[in-house]
């Protein structure tokens, strides 16, 4: 019997703190609907979570407010843990956001009564981890992700990396020589406080005409984002929701299983990287969960290396780190880079130093303008320039095609106008 009913049962999306500041995003199911949400989704599957509203909590705890957040706290706030939360008149402040895919998001002040964290082993933890888990999906290794990704052996010349313009997230593609996406590496982009930071005055349209499949770094917000809303924007006649995805075996709240539910009621298929071995090449794309069990989402998640082909049998290879620290990522999948995205939009929320340059020295920075967090941040761009990150592209001056020759700015998709036409370089 679950002990005490809450407002909110609220799984804590991102617990991050930056430069002093501690910032929170929980994805909220509404307390007395949790019993009957069980009963729903042992009857019929995920198909209950599909048109299911989800407001997100955000807040942010300054250096100099800690007390009065951790003082509402019972227990610490930890990531990918799931909580009891109550709202009050008088408490420390925060925003209450009606969906994460409102077009355009007003969030209503709130304010936090209490926060305490729930025992896994405990009724309602049980049954809050069977509801939101990922064990129903389909499982698999090595054998099985290589079976998701393309057949890129015999264009492993003329390929390309496009990094694209969605403000503050993230949002990477392994295209052919005509811009056309093969392999999606990540969709997100900005949302909640950093929604004004994505393309008005509408969000971007993907182009699905191979169906690429999509690999997830891992589970936050900014870097799935755009998965969420596939089927607003998309012509009919390339449904997105029809795509292969892998994703990383990692803790997911109320809107990840709603994005999830669209894919697979949809005609997709979501494959979950839980087993080893860790690492699967497929042509030129290396594909690697450096550190599967690491105790935050970044560092447990998926990171891409692309070894494009050159005359005389040379490479000329990108990492696609998603917002993994550097020191975790194999020195087998950092050497001899000519190209590279900055892991984690340009944070200094790393350790070590980045890998060099082989020469190229292709940096592209994914972030949105007056972003919340401060990114890039100067020490991090510094940091960067040091190992030979000097050829530096921004998405906010559009989308970017990481590419050992020229690149020719078109559309890949004219007749559909997909928004991925390259701007730089």
């Amino acid at each position: 019997m679950i002990e005490r009913v809450p407002e909110y049962w609220a799984f804590a999306e991102t617990v991050e703190t930056i430069g002093g500041t501690t910032h929170v995003r929980l994805d909220l199911l509404k307390g007395p609907f949790l019993g009957k949400l069980g009963d729903l989704s042992k009857e019929y599957g995920d198909e209950v979570f599909r048109d299911m509203p989800i407001p997100i909590i955000a807040f942010e705890i300054p250096e100099g407010r800690r007390d009065e957040y951790f003082g509402r706290i019972d227990g610490s706030l930890v990531e990918s843990v799931w909580y009891r939360l109550d709202l009050d008149r008088d408490g420390p402040p925060a925003s209450r956001y009606s969906d994460l895919t409102a077009p355009e998001p007003e969030p209503e002040p709130v304010h936090i009564a209490r926060m305490s964290s729930i025992d896994d082993d405990s009724p309602e933890g049980r049954l809050l981890l069977r509801i939101f888990s990922l064990s129903e999906l389909p499982q698999g290794g090595a054998d099985e992700v290589a079976g998701f990704l393309p057949g890129l052996s015999s264009i492993a010349d003329d390929l390309r990396v496009g990094v694209y313009d969605v403000g503050q997230g993230n949002a990477n593609a392994v295209c052919d020589d005509s811009n056309m996406p093969l392999l999606y590496f990540d969709l997100g982009g900005g949302c909640l406080r950093n929604a004004s930071t994505y393309l008005k005055p509408k969000w971007k349209d993907f182009c699905w005409t191979r169906q690429p499949p999509v690999i997830l770094s891992h589970w936050d917000y900014d870097h799935y984002f755009s998965g969420t809303f596939l089927n607003h924007w998309t012509p009919l006649t390339n449904n997105p929701w029809k795509s292969q995805w892998i994703v990383p075996d990692q803790r997911i709240g109320a809107t990840a299983k709603r994005m999830l539910a669209n894919i697979v009621n949809g005609g997709g298929s979501v494959l979950v990287w839980s087993k080893p071995p860790w690492i699967v090449q497929k042509g030129p794309v290396v594909v690697n969960l450096p550190t599967p069990k690491a105790l935050n989402k970044n560092d447990s998640g998926i990171v891409l290396r692309l070894e494009i082909g050159m005359p005389h049998g040379a490479k000329w290879p990108v990492l696609l780190p998603g917002d993994i620290d550097y020191q975790n990522i194999s020195s087998t999948l950092t050497q001899d880079l000519e190209a590279i995205v900055a892991t984690h939009h340009g944070s200094k929320h790393y350790s070590g130093q980045p890998p060099a340059s082989n020469g190229s020295g292709e940096i592209a920075y994914s972030f949105g303008t007056g972003n919340s967090f401060g990114h890039p941040a100067n020490v991090a761009v510094n940091e960067h320039a040091a190992q030979g990150w000097n050829n530096r592209f921004n998405t906010p001056n559009g989308n970017i095609m990481l590419a050992p020759g020229p690149v020719p700015h078109r559309i890949p998709c004219p007749n559909n106008q997909c928004g991925l036409e390259p701007a730089q370089p």
